[in-house]
């Protein structure tokens, strides 16, 4: 590790490990993304130091790896804790244990502590597939006909094996498909809201969704009662504001915008396209006429608007992309580079490649070099 890393890490594990005040709930949501970023930095290192084919995140402060020989762990110093040569992948680890992938024709899945022992193994138990335990504690299986269940900490069966698919909303609730229609279960697997919806595809925070019945979009309440209709043919929401898809009768499609209160805040037609929106802000754009009637590529403007459909940075970009950790990369004049919500720069328009930032970083390009660059465009590693 070279001395310009070195003091690089130093300072971002600084930035997260101490604080001198007490803390705020600002505070200690910044102290997390801190520590994210100084771990996906131990990362970054460790995978350019190995030269793993894959290195996942840390989680539980163990980073598992994949080489072409072998399965195993890390810990955030660069020591082997674990290793598998009669495995094809390991898991992160959740709630104590990962699930690993012994070298089977039918792939038997068993999940390990953080010592390397099994102490579950699925296929013995009637089970053919295995998820990691997920925020709530539990862990998705799938019996020798399909059915999906659940596990709990204790490997214990706690959801009936009996749907075809099964996604948690919360400890208590989840949301079941059986004969292709799609409903709400309790934790016993009793039916709350009748499966009698084609999909539902998303969920407000305050656990309203959308869903569709008959080829009919609208938002619900948690026990099912529609509270509004959307005119479109498809949707997609991530949060904020929701994306709206309607054939016209060219055989194109229009986009618009809606909010959850059923409210269209960006029409269709007033912009070719757009995404959901992240960070408060939707991406937008519209087609430009071409400088040239012999020209055959119609130009692209993007920009961003807000969640009342305001258009807070104006269509200057020839690309660009949503917000993700407070930044969203832009192409102007064939570079790219990185801008806040406020559509200040803050990483210089120079790059002939970027990436979207994940856990504080980005891998870009430049003149054929790469690098990995901070929110700050500081340099973690140069390739």
């Amino acid at each position: 590790m070279n001395a310009v890393v070195k003091i690089y890490l130093f300072c971002v594990l600084m930035v997260a490990g101490f604080s001198c005040k007490e803390e705020t709930v600002v505070d200690a949501k910044q102290r997390e993304q801190d520590l994210e970023h100084a771990y996906e930095a131990k990362r970054l290192l460790l995978e350019e130091r190995y030269q793993f084919r894959m290195l996942y995140e840390f989680s539980e402060g163990l980073a598992c790896f994949e080489t072409d020989t072998s399965v195993g762990a890390i810990d955030s110093s660069g020591k082997f804790i674990l290793e598998f040569k009669h495995a094809t992948a390991l898991s992160p680890f959740s709630r104590g244990y990962a699930v690993l992938t012994h070298k089977h024709e039918e792939e038997h899945r068993s999940f390990i502590n953080k010592k390397g022992q099994v102490v579950f193994n699925a296929w013995e138990n009637g089970l053919v597939y295995i998820d990691p335990f997920d925020e709530y504690g539990y862990s998705f299986v799938t019996d020798q006909h399909g059915n999906r269940g659940l596990l709990d900490t204790a490997f214990r069966l706690v959801f009936p094996l009996k749907y075809e698919n099964i996604y948690p909303l919360s400890f208590n609730r989840f949301l079941v498909t059986k004969d292709f229609k799609t409903g709400i279960a309790g934790r016993s697997g009793n039916l709350l809201v009748p499966a009698r919806f084609d999909q539902i595809d998303a969920f407000t925070p305050d656990q309203k969704m959308f869903a569709q019945i008959n080829e009919q979009w609208g938002i619900y309440d948690s026990m099912g009662k529609i509270l509004h209709v959307y005119d479109c043919d498809g949707l997609l929401y991530t949060g904020g504001l929701i994306l709206l898809n309607k054939w016209n009768k060219t055989g194109g499609s229009e986009m618009a915008l809606a909010d959850t209160a059923g409210n269209i805040v960006v029409p269709y037609g007033r912009y070719n396209d757009c995404s959901s929106s992240h960070d408060g802000l939707a991406m937008v754009y519209n087609r430009q006429h071409p400088a040239s009637p012999a020209a055959r590529i119609q130009p692209l403007l993007f920009g961003y608007v807000d969640l009342n459909g305001r258009e807070r940075i104006p269509l200057q970009y020839e690309d660009a992309y949503s917000f993700q950790d407070g930044l969203a990369k832009v192409k102007k004049n064939g570079k790219w580079g990185y801008i806040d919500t406020s559509g200040k720069t803050v990483i210089d328009l120079v790059y002939d490649k970027a990436g979207l930032f994940y856990n504080g970083f980005a891998t870009v390009e430049r003149n054929g070099k790469a690098a990995v660059i901070d929110q700050k465009g500081n340099i973690l590693i140069q390739y």
